[in-house]
Protein backbone atom coordinates (compact mmCIF):
# COMPACT_ATOMS: atom_id res chain seq x y z
CA UNK A 1 0.00 0.00 0.00
CA UNK A 2 3.03 2.36 0.87
CA UNK A 3 4.69 1.95 -2.41
CA UNK A 4 1.38 2.62 -4.20
CA UNK A 5 0.56 5.38 -2.28
CA UNK A 6 4.46 6.65 -2.84
CA UNK A 7 4.20 5.82 -6.73
CA UNK A 8 0.61 7.50 -6.92
CA UNK A 9 2.25 10.93 -5.34
CA UNK A 10 5.54 10.85 -7.34
CA UNK A 11 3.60 10.82 -10.40
CA UNK A 12 1.26 13.99 -9.36
CA UNK A 13 4.05 16.12 -8.47
CA UNK A 14 4.63 17.54 -12.27
CA UNK A 15 0.80 18.18 -11.95
CA UNK A 16 0.38 19.17 -8.60
CA UNK A 17 3.40 22.09 -8.95
CA UNK A 18 2.27 23.30 -11.72
CA UNK A 19 -1.15 23.88 -10.32
CA UNK A 20 0.20 25.95 -7.55
CA UNK A 21 2.62 28.17 -9.76
CA UNK A 22 -0.30 29.46 -11.61
CA UNK A 23 -2.88 29.56 -8.83
CA UNK A 24 0.21 31.78 -7.01
CA UNK A 25 0.33 33.76 -10.55
CA UNK A 26 -3.40 34.42 -10.96
CA UNK A 27 -3.34 35.37 -7.13
CA UNK A 28 -0.60 38.05 -8.73
CA UNK A 29 -2.39 38.78 -11.36
CA UNK A 30 -5.59 39.63 -9.28
CA UNK A 31 -4.33 41.80 -6.64
CA UNK A 32 -2.63 43.74 -9.58
CA UNK A 33 -5.75 43.68 -11.32
CA UNK A 34 -8.91 43.22 -9.67
CA UNK A 35 -11.15 44.49 -12.50
CA UNK A 36 -9.85 41.40 -14.18
CA UNK A 37 -12.53 38.39 -14.09
CA UNK A 38 -9.62 35.39 -13.39
CA UNK A 39 -11.72 32.83 -12.88
CA UNK A 40 -12.99 33.14 -16.47
CA UNK A 41 -9.66 33.59 -17.67
CA UNK A 42 -7.77 30.85 -15.43
CA UNK A 43 -10.07 28.16 -15.98
CA UNK A 44 -9.67 27.72 -19.37
CA UNK A 45 -6.08 28.16 -19.45
CA UNK A 46 -5.58 25.89 -16.34
CA UNK A 47 -7.53 22.80 -18.42
CA UNK A 48 -5.39 23.79 -21.64
CA UNK A 49 -2.33 23.75 -19.71
CA UNK A 50 -2.92 20.29 -17.63
CA UNK A 51 -3.68 18.60 -20.94
CA UNK A 52 -0.32 20.28 -22.33
CA UNK A 53 1.70 18.84 -19.40
CA UNK A 54 -0.14 15.36 -19.52
CA UNK A 55 0.41 14.92 -23.53
CA UNK A 56 4.11 15.79 -22.53
CA UNK A 57 4.88 14.06 -19.48
CA UNK A 58 2.94 10.81 -20.25
CA UNK A 59 5.51 9.25 -22.12
CA UNK A 60 7.51 9.25 -18.76
CA UNK A 61 4.62 8.39 -16.68
CA UNK A 62 3.38 5.44 -18.71
CA UNK A 63 6.97 3.69 -18.79
CA UNK A 64 7.23 4.84 -14.72
CA UNK A 65 4.01 3.13 -14.17
CA UNK A 66 4.38 0.15 -16.23
CA UNK A 67 7.37 -0.99 -14.96
CA UNK A 68 5.98 -0.84 -11.50
CA UNK A 69 3.07 -2.66 -12.41
CA UNK A 70 5.75 -5.28 -14.45
CA UNK A 71 7.66 -5.52 -10.39
CA UNK A 72 4.63 -5.84 -8.76
CA UNK A 73 3.52 -9.01 -11.02
CA UNK A 74 7.05 -10.66 -10.87
CA UNK A 75 5.86 -10.87 -7.18
CA UNK A 76 2.54 -11.51 -5.64
CA UNK A 77 2.77 -9.85 -2.41
CA UNK A 78 5.74 -8.43 -2.38
CA UNK A 79 7.53 -7.68 0.97
CA UNK A 80 4.49 -8.60 2.46
CA UNK A 81 4.83 -10.50 5.89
Amino acid sequence: MTRAFTLAVSLAVPFVAAALLYNVVLGVINRAMPQLMVTFVGAPALTFGGLVLMAIALPVLLDVWGAALEAALALPGGDLP
